[in-house]
């Protein structure tokens, strides 16, 4: 709400968009900014997208063309293409309608395929196929099916069997457990009343101990638990010890953020805290803090390549409730041996605020909501294909 005009101002009277980037990061940052100067067009606007602002920024400047080749070049590093790469896929992905951003992102694509078809090294050539390949499978836009064949995705990821959700409990019965991480923020004491009254609503008993709460809800045939440590300083620190107790032997299926953007980090910590080397057998991460899209190159490093429920734009607390809400009813109706289409869900916890015409910040921000597939599919491939031909030119340069 504040930095963006103030950015946009900057951009209009430097006069072009490197010109403003040489005022905004001057030889004081230090070394790391130096670093990424030949690349900082291109994360101006992946924060830029993150956030929803991709189609002003692209209205505003008059450099766009800059961008294009900025982007291509950053793929060529092997010390920085796997970022690199994640911000291209998520520019070409976004769901930007101006006429600057489409022609922008036709752009960008027409080089990335007519790359790859005349690429002679081998670690260039994955890097265009992984991306373009996971362009192809978030859009559908199958351009060019060989990619498809040279760099394969699996669809699981957009679908979750229910074997990974539901671990057998008792006789005939299924449980699955989340571990909802709430922050000591301003807004922790009332994020976690609000998800109390939703829980209430659906009819799930409430224990309450000292540093953590256990909200379950369903029947001795199929159940959903949830366990939240209390958003206070003891919840924190000792909240997660007492949890750890009680889930590290049982594992969760879904990991859940709640609170601001400076949740990613602890959120990581404490799920590794909490489940040890269980940690990578957890189905799905939701995570409603703003701008979550940025962080989920970072979190697959702690939970692997699972779905991503973020926000390209503002966490909404009302929008974050209605996605657990709808996530733990289709829990529950799941049959046995079906798989959870994770993008349905979320179309239909999103619905009823796309359809209200009153509060116009509501309906916004509910767009940006997503099923964060784009990055993960870009990380699994360039970790398989990319990773191990960047290694070698690396390691040969130094």
């Amino acid at each position: 709400d504040f930095l963006h005009p103030v950015i946009l101002k900057g951009i209009k009277k430097s006069g072009s968009f490197e010109a403003f980037l040489d005022e905004a990061a001057p030889l004081r940052l230090g070394d790391d900014a130096m670093r990424a100067k030949p690349r900082r067009g291109l994360i101006f606007l992946r924060i830029a997208a993150s956030f929803g602002m991709l189609d002003s920024v692209l209205d505003t400047v008059r450099d766009r063309d800059r961008f294009v080749t900025d982007a291509i070049e950053s793929l060529g590093d092997p010390r920085s293409f796997a970022t690199s790469g994640s911000m291209v896929v998520d520019l070409v992905v976004s769901n930007s309608k101006s006429p600057q951003a489409l022609a922008f992102k036709r752009a960008l694509l027409d080089r990335l395929y007519a790359l790859y078809g005349v690429e002679a090294d081998a670690s260039r050539r994955s890097v265009f196929g992984s991306m373009l390949s996971a362009y192809q499978t978030v859009t559908g836009d199958r351009r060019d099916r060989a990619i498809d064949a040279e760099f394969p995705l699996s669809g699981s990821m957009q679908r979750l069997p229910f074997d990974r959700l539901f671990k057998a409990e008792g006789r005939n019965g299924h449980i699955h457990r989340i571990f909802m991480r709430m922050h000591d923020d301003i807004d922790g004491v009332s994020t976690f009343a609000s998800f109390r009254t939703v829980m209430r609503s659906m009819g799930a008993s409430v224990r309450d101990e000292k540093t953590f709460t256990v909200f379950r809800v369903g029947s001795a045939r199929r159940a959903v638990e949830i366990y939240a440590n209390k958003p206070d300083g003891s919840g924190v620190r000792q909240g997660i010890n007492d949890l750890s107790r009680l889930l590290r032997t049982t594992g969760v299926e879904t990991i859940v953020g709640r609170g601001h953007t400076g949740i990613i980090s602890p959120l990581q910590t404490d799920s590794r805290r909490l489940l040890g080397d269980g940690v990578t057998k957890v189905a799905m991460v939701i995570v409603g803090t703003c701008g979550g899209d940025a962080s989920v190159r970072e979190m697959i490093g702690t939970f692997g390549y699972v779905p991503f429920v973020t926000t390209k734009s503002t966490g909404r607390q009302a929008i974050n409730n209605a996605i657990m809400e709808a996530y733990i009813s289709a829990l529950l109706a799941l049959p046995v041996g079906a798989s959870l289409p994770m993008t349905e869900v979320l179309d239909r916890a999103l619905a009823r605020f796309l359809r209200d015409k009153g509060d116009e910040d509501l309906r916004e921000d509910a767009k940006l909501y997503q099923v964060n597939l784009a990055t993960v599919l870009v990380a699994r491939l360039f970790d398989t294909h990319v990773r191990r031909h960047g290694e070698t030119v690396l390691q040969a340069a130094r």
